[in-house]
């Protein structure tokens, strides 16, 4: 019985995929859906790669360009924002720039990457972190601010 439901859920889950080719995003080969998620603003702003997996829960905010190269993972509840709001001018002004995750990058669960930053590759942005400056690659970076923790070399 869980097997039939399993292939049922992930026929849905992928479903979200088609939605969003449909309202202009690009999407790679072999994008990998596992859970419901949310793309708020522009689709036709978002561009997925290839090989991408996305989790449960995922917030993708696409008020400007939001590009995640191929071979990333967008772990549970994690949030991807190209927007955010002024602090410094009364009223607050929408604010807009484009965010970047560059290839093998994994976000794990529940972190937040604010608008304009650059995720480099292979990088990883730790549980419950909030990135509000670029990531290095091959780096580890953790907490609120997310600081970088370690270097990470590459294995083959």
């Amino acid at each position: 019985m869980y097997k039939w439901y399993e292939k049922f859920m992930n026929i849905l889950y992928s479903l979200q995929i088609a939605r969003l080719k449909i309202m202009g995003a690009k999407v790679g080969k072999g994008v990998r859906v596992y859970g419901w998620f949310s793309v708020s603003g522009d689709p036709k702003k978002l561009s997925i790669g290839d090989n991408v997996t996305i989790n449960q829960g995922v917030f993708l905010n696409c008020r400007d360009e939001l590009i995640i190269e191929s071979n990333s993972r967008l772990s549970s509840y994690c949030k991807i924002y190209t927007a955010s709001l002024t602090l410094d001018s009364f009223p607050r002004k929408h604010i807009s720039k484009k965010t970047h995750i560059k290839s093998n990058v994994w976000i794990a669960s529940g972190a937040i990457v604010s608008l304009g930053i650059t995720m480099g590759e292979y990088s990883t942005l730790g549980a419950g972190s909030v990135a509000i400056k670029d990531i290095e690659p091959y780096s580890f970076y953790a907490g609120v601010p997310a600081k970088k923790i370690l270097s990470i070399s590459e294995s083959k």
